[in-house]
């Protein structure tokens, strides 16, 4: 579900719009993991009602709950699911703020906001903090954030998306709500209620005598519903509605407050049942709404009800009952960590871990605060917490080591962005290679470049691409850019290196360069300081071109560096989602300089909207890049998994990327081109790597 401007909403509502996309079923750890993911109130605020009320008798075998458990979820900035959301994490935190009026203690709440709401996260609460629930107890889970709706062969089913839900495997890492009922039959809790504000559909929800005989006697009717196991739903509303926010929250939250407070409770008994609580908001949703908005409820299981008390009402005490009053005014956080010397700052407060004992800070107001926590050597790390009046909070640190920085700088000076160790797609698909040849019969390589890299045919020259595969590589670092001539400048200065075209006396240049009968040929005197030939220069920002494979390694080892294998200049491009080019999957005339769009060379940073995933530019044109690999068309067939470092000999040195004079489809992140390695020419430059 997406948060957005509606602009046919009244009172400037902002809308937010559910997505939907085909899903597959199974999420399980997950969806475990949110039903038995539980925590109790955070404090905060209090926004009690001054209501007089007679409080229901209840018989002790049937009591009130053993303790009230609480889990709240508000995403407002995903990791890869876009757009980012407005209100989700407001919604969450005045959700959390009136839970301790309504009978949660803090030790029972955990809330997950943004960055906290991940899927290790909630698994890591799940198993660690949560396993003395009960069956005599009560679980509230609320969720803000985005939702999605899938078609399946028997309908509908709808999703929860954490934190760092990857659009791309959503079926994996995502909460698929077709498993709530079983799991929340699985719980210990007698009571499961699920408040969702998001727009979905794919619930089989029923409704029973509970929903609608509340006229009976209120100690009969309590007694009834408490006595029945229930797990229930209430949505902000269907598949294709938007949930609309106005005034800080969405529309769906702050009806669902007012209720809470105290405003359900229509007959003044003390108690708001889910199902009441439910058509109260029901009604003024659609209403305010003006019938956008239509919360569902119902029950996946059960004829039990949830049972909230209105604020203001003394708790009662059932045979297990240790649901009470929390009406003071201080709380108590109580940190550990298993690290000693780490650095805490809490409500202008400060203190040092030490492993083994809780820090304490006692006497704290009830209310929000930042906790932050901060070592050498260790990213900083922070998370707000709520303290809960007349209860210890407990939180634990788990401060990371910093990781190898995202940017370096070489011995060279060049900008290097890191590439993450890690599997990727290698190479293209049968279908992706047959599309690539259909498109360069219609655009081929000049006669010229087809010779220069060795295969004269559109389908011998994209063969080689396949077979598709898994591969692993180890950590590195790449050259943001290709090496430029001020860079190569500096080499040649401290070593007093000479190329190959300065030892063969010639280069390869283009003739007739903007023809289709355009050839590269052998011209004396071209060089790296003159490209073109005698008479030339070169911008220093611009890519050195007219060097062979010999002299980009040797380059590279003055910089104690290298160049990157095949499968490195791959990853760096494209990482893992099959993209296209090193930006998406389009041609974008914008991002990359090809298909004749400049006379010759640009400068090598100058195409920023046309960074790879790991921010390392100009993959795609400009000039082809010499990597490490010696050339076998049929060597994907049988590659390593696990850092393949290309063929132990051959003929030709693979080049990667193309170049401002090729067609977009010889600039894809999988075309394979080839050269002998003494080969200088015009179209040919280079970059580095370094491992980690």
């Amino acid at each position: 579900m997406q948060r957005d401007v509606d602009p046919a909403a009244a009172k400037d509502y902002r809308t937010r719009r559910p997505l939907v996309r085909q899903l597959r079923r199974h999420a399980p750890p997950l969806a475990l993991a949110l039903l038995w993911l539980i925590g109790g109130a955070s404090p905060a605020s209090p926004q009690t009602r001054d209501v007089r009320v007679q409080t229901p008798k209840v018989s002790g075998d049937t009591g009130f709950y053993r303790s009230s458990w609480a889990l709240v979820i508000g995403i407002n900035a995903y990791q890869k699911v876009r757009p980012q959301l407005n209100y989700a994490v407001a919604d969450a935190q005045a959700i959390a703020d009136l839970l301790p009026q309504l009978g949660f203690p803090g030790a029972n709440t955990r809330i997950l906001l943004d960055g906290a709401s991940t899927r290790a996260r909630i698994e890591q609460v799940l198993y660690r903090d949560f396993a003395a629930m009960g069956p005599e107890d009560r679980l509230l889970i609320f969720f803000a954030g985005h939702g999605e709706t899938a078609e399946i062969k028997s309908g509908q089913e709808g999703y929860l998306l954490p934190v760092d839900a990857d659009p791309q495997a959503l079926a994996f890492t995502s909460i698929a709500m077709d498993d709530v009922k079983r799991i929340g039959l699985r719980v210990k809790a007698k009571h499961v209620l699920f408040i969702l504000d998001v727009c979905f559909s794919g619930f089989a929800l029923t409704r029973g005598p509970s929903d609608s005989d509340v006229n009976r006697p209120p100690d009969e009717y309590l007694a009834s519903v408490l006595r029945e196991p229930v797990v229930q739903v209430l949505t902000a509303g269907r598949r294709g509605e938007r949930a609309i926010e106005e005034n800080g929250h969405g529309l769906f939250t702050r009806r669902l407050l007012d209720g809470l407070r105290g405003n359900a409770d229509t007959e003044r008994r003390g108690i708001i049942t889910a199902a009441k609580l439910a058509a109260w908001v029901e009604e003024r949703v659609a209403r305010d709404s003006g019938g956008k908005m239509t919360p569902q409820y119902g029950k996946l299981d059960g004829e039990g009800q949830f049972v909230f008390m209105t604020p203001g009402v003394p708790l009662p005490t059932g045979s297990a009952g240790d649901t009470a009053r929390y009406r003071r005014a201080v709380g108590t956080l109580e940190v550990r960590a298993r690290l000693p010397g780490i650095e805490l700052t809490f409500a202008d407060r400060s203190g040092v871990t030490t492993p083994g004992v809780a820090t304490v800070f006692a006497g704290v107001p009830v209310g929000t605060y930042q906790l932050k926590a901060r070592k050498d050597g260790f990213a900083p790390w922070e998370q707000v917490v709520r303290i809960a009046a007349d209860q210890a909070t407990p939180v634990e640190i788990d401060i990371q080591p910093l990781g190898p920085p995202k940017v370096i700088r070489g011995e060279d000076g060049a900008e290097m962005v890191r590439v993450p160790a890690g599997p990727f797609g290698m190479g293209s698909a049968p279908e992706e290679i047959d599309a690539a040849v259909d498109e360069c019969l219609k655009k081929p390589l000049a006669p010229g470049v087809a010779a220069a890299l060795g295969r004269p045919s559109c389908r011998d020259f994209f063969a080689a691409e396949g077979p598709r595969r898994r591969v692993t590589v180890g950590g590195f670092y790449v050259d943001r850019t290709k090496v430029t001539n001020a860079m190569f400048e500096r080499f040649v200065q401290a070593t007093g290196y000479r190329t190959t075209a300065e030892r063969d006396h010639r280069g390869l240049v283009w003739q007739q360069p903007f023809q289709k009968s355009r050839k590269l040929e052998p011209i004396d005197g071209a060089w790296w300081r003159s490209p073109v030939g005698p008479g030339g220069s070169v911008n220093p920002t611009h890519p050195v071109v007219q060097v062979s494979w010999h002299d980009a390694e040797a380059y590279c080892k003055w910089t104690q560096k290298r160049l990157p294998t095949e499968a490195e200049w791959e990853k760096a491009a494209r990482d893992d989602d099959g993209r296209r080019y090193p930006w998406g999957a389009r041609w974008l005339p914008i991002n990359a300089n090809g298909d004749l769009m400049v006379a010759g060379t640009s400068a090598a940073a100058a195409y920023q909207s046309g960074a790879s995933p790991y921010d390392a530019l100009d993959l795609a044109g400009n000039a082809w890049e010499w990597v490490a690999d010696w050339f076998d068309a049929r060597y994907y067939a049988s590659a390593p998994e696990q850092d393949p470092p290309g063929p132990a000999a051959g003929q030709q040195r693979v080049l990667r990327g193309g170049s401002a004079f090729d067609a977009p489809v010889f600039l894809r992140t999988t075309t394979r081109g080839a050269a002998p390695p003494a080969t200088a020419a015009i179209v040919f430059g280079f970059r580095c790597v370094k491992s980690e």
